[in-house]
């Protein structure tokens, strides 16, 4: 989904976008390409004010690509404790 505002863009994604936002557990996990596609240059080319994303199920901070704030906010499988970092009250004030 692309949302026009003004001249940037808010995207969202629901695969990782990037090595940045891999989570420590997975490094150097053999299926880490089945879960991210790597947009840095797109992002950082259009510079979108915010790319929200999600697909691994696990929270890290906000982190940036250029001007862009790189979110997620995953509630993920509560069952397996994935829940944790999930903040039911986030909100990207626009």
């Amino acid at each position: 989904m692309i949302v026009l505002l003004r001249d940037k863009f808010f995207d969202k994604t629901c695969r990782q976008i990037s090595g940045q936002d891999n989570p420590e557990k997975y490094t150097g996990d053999a299926l880490n390409e089945a879960f991210a596609v790597e947009l840095f240059d797109v992002i950082e080319t259009n510079g979108p004010d915010y790319w929200i994303y999600g697909h691994h199920h696990c929270n890290i901070p906000d982190f940036e690509i250029g001007n862009t704030t790189i979110s997620t906010n995953q509630l993920g499988y509560v069952r397996y404790n994935e829940h944790i970092g999930f903040n039911d009250e986030k909100i990207i004030e626009i």
